[in-house]
């Protein structure tokens, strides 16, 4: 079935500047299929036993899962403040290569992020551990479907820094050509300037 969907047009032009491109039907289909599944988990949990009411109430007071974009975008801003231009350039070479590839530049995230300090992917996981035993613990206590929490950390921190990266090389290629095309104009407009030889009347 086909469906359509009202994006506001600021909203599909930043949309349009995510590199890498976002697939617009696939990310609608799956918060759609995520919200799915989160009722109809809900309603089992209520129709099997009313009992795990009590469950959920206290699931409340457990601590809620770590912003993985958050941390990412503050770890990247640190990085692009921290790296030095041979580095960015490797990490700019580095990206082209796995693109060129056909791979995925998330695989850079893991060893990137963490170059320049002590911020990163490993060190976010490491803070986080805690959360992630808690959520394995009550997966397996609950019987509930084995969900890759670390991988889904994992995967959420590295498009998020990747955004925030790639954003910020867009904005210095976009820099750059704007100083360029002021440089070119300005030397045109010297050279128009520049006044026309006059031809000596002995040589006419």
């Amino acid at each position: 079935m086909r469906l359509g969907i009202n994006v506001p047009d600021e909203l599909l032009q930043r949309a349009k500047e995510i590199d890498p491109p976002l697939n617009i039907s696939q990310v609608c289909r799956e918060a759609i299929q995520a919200r799915a599944d989160l009722v109809d988990r809900a309603r089992a949990l209520v129709l099997n036993d009313i009992s795990e009411i009590d469950r959920l109430e206290r699931e409340l007071v457990l601590r809620p899962e770590p912003d993985w974009a958050a941390l990412a975008l503050e770890d990247a801003s640190e990085w692009l403040r921290g790296v030095t231009p041979e580095r960015w350039n490797r990490f700019l070479y580095e990206s082209d290569f796995l693109r060129r590839q056909g791979r995925d530049q998330a695989e850079m995230v893991d060893l990137w992020s963490g170059d320049v300090s002590d911020a990163g992917l490993r060190r976010r996981i490491a803070e986080n551990e805690e959360w992630l035993i808690e959520r394995y613990e009550e997966q397996w206590a609950t019987g509930s479907p084995d969900v890759n929490l670390r991988a889904q950390a994992y995967e959420k921190y590295s498009r998020a820094w990747l955004f925030y990266v790639n954003e910020a090389r867009r904005m210095l290629e976009e820099r750059r050509k704007e100083e360029y095309d002021k440089l070119m104009a300005e030397r045109e407009q010297h050279r128009r300037a520049i006044s026309k030889p006059e031809v000596p009347e002995h040589l006419l």
